[in-house]
């Protein structure tokens, strides 16, 4: 769509270009770009790669286009904005970023809160001698979004209840934003839950950080390395009640994945996922080992 919420060609068009030459990271969201709509890229050929890093979170790809030399920039919208100095409506006119942003970031923020991530796009032609580094992402062209959506299947909610009466404290640990975390939470049946960013996490002493990860279920903006911080985090074992057997026994189900798959995955899991928690919570105590806390951390690439 573009800027202003139509239907976009020449977004779709750019996505998929950018998704297409994608070679430094393998993801989901290209995927899905690469599949929803091919494109014809016979009069085009890529000349230069900015891969995507998480301090940028954005990729940018210099592109021959019929001739053209053409810098594609996709990425997280506040991040892709932070890039631009114009809007390109749909007749071609271009309007100053700071005329609309305040818009933009509106329907952005809309989007979120209905569970769905929304990504920018912008673009500007350049030279194709030039070399390219970072430097070059300024300058450029918003064109507008695109927004995905994966919805949880219908009894997910469900199989977490059954976690949690098994003992079992689900942990959504994200770099969506906090309404995108928040919506996908709430459909997840784990409404009111406090959320904590990755922001808030870096401003936070190890101590203090300790018992957040303890009472927090919900983390969103959270970096690769605040995830691993969060799933490794020594936390104080918690006596739980029902089978008498796991006490002292709490057991966390770590999830490190994207907000779009956690809910899917867990869908198809449960049964096995729950069996061998109850199993193994048991053969903790019986062995003298439930004073400790265990995380049970699940790491892998769903297809």
């Amino acid at each position: 769509m573009s800027a202003n919420g139509e239907p976009s060609g020449k977004v779709a068009r750019y996505a998929y270009l950018n998704a297409y030459y994608e070679t430094g990271f393998n993801n989901p969201i290209d995927e899905a770009i690469r599949s929803y709509r091919a494109y014809d890229v016979k009069e085009c050929r890529k000349l230069a790669e900015i891969p995507y890093d998480f301090y940028r979170k954005r990729l940018s790809m210099l592109i021959s286009d019929s001739g053209s030399s053409v810098l594609i920039t996709k990425g997280a919208l506040t991040n892709v904005l932070a890039a631009c100095s114009h809007v390109e409506n749909n007749d071609g006119t271009l309007t100053a970023i700071d005329e609309v942003r305040e818009d933009i970031e509106q329907s952005y923020e809309s989007f979120s809160a209905q569970g769905l991530r929304t990504l920018g796009v912008a673009y500007k032609v350049m030279d194709a001698e030039k070399e390219l580094d970072k430097d070059d992402e300024t300058g450029m062209r918003f064109l507008g979004g695109l927004t995905l959506f994966d919805p949880p299947k219908a009894n997910c909610a469900q199989t977490i209840e059954q976690l949690r009466q098994l003992g079992v404290t689900l942990k959504i640990i994200t770099g969506d934003n906090r309404l995108v975390a928040e919506s996908v939470s709430q459909q997840l049946g784990l409404s009111g839950s406090k959320i904590l960013t990755g922001p808030e996490i870096a401003q936070i002493s190890g101590n203090a950080l300790m018992n957040q990860v303890a009472e927090v279920n919900v983390f969103a903006e959270v970096e690769p390395n605040q995830k691993e911080q969060i799933i490794i985090f020594p936390k104080p074992p918690r006596q739980l009640s029902g089978d008498r057997h796991t006490h002292y026994c709490r057991c966390y189900f770590g999830l490190a994945l994207s907000t779009f798959r956690i809910a899917n995955w867990l869908s198809t899991a449960s049964a096995n996922c729950a069996g061998f928690i109850r199993g193994h919570c048991r053969s903790l105590s019986r062995n003298g080992r439930s004073g400790k806390e265990y995380i049970l951390s699940f790491r892998k690439d769903l297809t």
